[in-house]
């Protein structure tokens, strides 16, 4: 059995072919369930450094009775309303981190 120690690699190259990773993987002779393993590995990995890492928090303009909080990073902005789902925030920012790392 073939050991891929450059599998980070190879999931980021098929990533960026532009095709589909079960055509990616017949070209390359990698099984699609081996590919998908890496997918959910790099996945993981990613959600859990990003959880790890710390963020610049300005407050302008403190307004205790706000009606909204606006979460800014870069060019995304996420405006949260009272009462606003803790659960889904959560999801939402996973998703986030998914398309920008």
């Amino acid at each position: 059995m073939r050991k891929y120690e450059n599998w980070r690699e190879l999931v980021k190259e098929c990533g960026e072919s532009g095709k589909p990773a079960k055509t990616w993987c017949m070209e390359h002779n990698i099984p699609y369930y081996t590919y998908r393993g890496w997918l959910k590995r790099a996945e993981t990995q990613a959600v859990d450094v990003q959880a790890k890492r710390f963020a610049k928090v300005e407050l302008h303009e403190p307004n205790i009775s706000a009606q909204e909080i606006k979460l800014s990073c870069g060019k995304w902005t996420i405006t949260l309303g009272r009462g606003f789902d803790a659960e889904q925030l959560i999801e939402v920012l996973r998703a986030v981190s998914r398309i920008c790392s």
